[in-house]
């Protein structure tokens, strides 16, 4: 036999001993993103998800409910508001929202008060300052109101409503996120008509503003991080998650992948989490590793300072609606298949029909609104380990083109030092053993199980320290002689 010949039969009968096909090459496995998913009201439209000083989350409904989540128990309540209820919030002892033309304020055990706006259009984003007042921003015109409750929290009838007219005759993003930084208290809201970010000191009373009319757009979600920078989701043409340093007055552009458009967003130390609109997706930015543009914009002190009127107002109430026992969550888990892992960006397909709208992120867990199957989303940034075992043809791990995979090889996962594997898991027919979901920040080292094969390499299987989602990939390469049974067909 000639020398080709018998070398292509070496590699057949090499593929009967090891199970399976040497000879076929196979694409990488895509991650799987474990998340768990709890039912909604299937009727309701729930949207914003904010979470309080306590680590509890708040869900509005505009069919008239109000969630109220325990992410440590995973236990949920129901306040039956009525009415379409927005961006409800915790401070204290009350849960403030807003409805159309009124501010609503309950205790915890539902006795709620409303006081009437006659001046507003549509009441739609709530803040609370670190006084515990109320802010809320008209979404139709140029108005924020600011609804103070008395010092002890108890007599309604002293409450005091303030209107804000902010100068501008346009407006139309309806956003609002309050934060304090150096003893005072700011507000941030946007301006999509003028493409303007705002931002209010609510301490000494003076507005800024940055107006970019390329680069600012349209503006959704609105947070801010640990170094006191701005974020917002720009639901514009560029399509993109911003940073706004308001103190160098620097505006960086994130610009997404696959034109998404964004909606709402979170920040997990230095990761911005957020959703997407009409589009069954979840993601994960890291800033700092990938791509932006920067602009330097230019910053207005105190011009169009808002004119501020301030008024007693008596409520209407107490009324009393019905709150819920506590009841279980019954979370079951969700696959959600990675489908952009590159440049700093990791994107993942949900369910069909998914369309994702508010995010929070408590105690290291990101909770999400799924207005589109009105499902309640819990996830966590997570990662994907694939260990590969190969055969080397030549013996020689440093030439190309001549490993193959080796099915039923066991692979052993270690984590954060562990002496035994937290799991073990088979080569399948590509050669390689995948873990998905894996929780993080953590350390992982994979181990092949010993068999009598002459080691060559092995690549990146730990212990390893990952911090970011995506995937990595490691290898072992081994050689061993064909088993003696053969030799007799070799020689054919």
């Amino acid at each position: 036999m000639h020398a080709p010949y018998r070398l292509l039969l070496v590699i057949l009968v090499l593929a009967v001993l090891l199970g399976g096909s040497l000879l076929g090459g196979s694409a990488p496995a895509r991650a799987d993103f474990q998340a768990f998913e709890a039912g909604l009201n299937p009727d309701g439209v729930a949207y914003e998800i904010n979470a309080d000083s306590e680590g509890l989350l708040w869900i509005s409904d505009y069919y008239g409910e109000i969630w109220s989540i325990d992410p440590l128990s995973a236990q949920y309540k129901i306040y039956s508001a009525g009415g379409s209820p927005a961006d409800a919030r915790r401070a204290g002892d009350f849960i403030y929202w807003v409805d159309s033309n009124k501010i609503v304020r309950s205790n915890l055990s539902g006795e709620y008060y409303t006081w009437m706006v006659g001046s507003a259009a549509t009441l739609y984003s709530t803040a609370v300052d670190s006084l515990g007042r109320l802010w809320a921003i008209d979404f139709l015109d140029h108005y924020l109101y600011r609804l103070d409750p008395n010092p002890v929290g108890l007599d309604p009838a002293q409450n005091e409503l303030c209107t804000y007219t902010i100068q501008d005759n346009l407006w139309g993003s309806g956003y609002l996120h309050s934060y304090s930084y150096g003893g005072k208290d700011y507000l941030i809201f946007g301006n999509d008509d003028l493409s303007r970010l705002y931002r209010y000191n609510i301490t000494d009373d003076q507005l800024e503003w940055w107006q970019e009319s390329t680069k600012i757009g349209s503006i959704y979600g609105l947070t801010v991080d640990a170094q006191h920078n701005i974020w917002f989701a720009n639901y514009h043409t560029d399509k993109s998650l911003s940073e706004l340093d308001p103190v160098s007055s620097k505006l960086k552009q994130y610009i997404l992948p696959n034109t998404s458009p964004p909606a709402m967003i979170a920040v997990q130390d230095d990761l911005i989490w957020y959703s997407v609109i009409d589009l069954p997706r979840l993601g994960v930015l890291d800033p700092s590793t990938a791509a932006y543009t920067e602009t330097n914009l230019s910053s207005n002190h105190g011009q169009g300072q808002p004119k501020i009127s301030c008024t007693p107002v008596l409520p209407e109430g107490p009324y009393q609606m019905f709150v819920s026992p506590a009841q279980d969550l019954n979370l079951s888990g969700e696959k959600y298949t990675a489908f952009y892992e590159a440049d700093g960006w990791y994107m993942y397909l949900m369910p069909q029909g998914a369309q994702p709208w508010g995010i929070a992120q408590v105690d290291g867990k990101v909770w999400m609104v799924d207005q589109g199957r009105q499902k309640l989303v819990q996830t966590w940034l997570q990662a994907s380990l694939r260990a590969c075992k190969k055969w080397d043809l030549d013996k020689d791990a440093g030439t190309s083109g001549d490993q193959y995979p080796v099915p039923g090889w066991r692979m052993d996962l270690y984590k954060n030092g562990s002496l035994d594997p937290v799991d073990s898991k088979l080569t399948g027919p590509d050669g390689c053993a995948q873990w998905d979901g894996l929780e993080l920040p953590a350390t992982y080292e994979v181990k092949e199980e010993l068999r009598d094969w002459e080691y060559l390499a092995s690549s990146g299987c730990g212990p390893t320290a990952i911090t970011l989602p995506g995937t990595t990939t490691c290898k072992f390469v081994n050689w061993t002689e064909v088993h003696p049974v053969f030799l007799p067909l070799l020689r054919r």
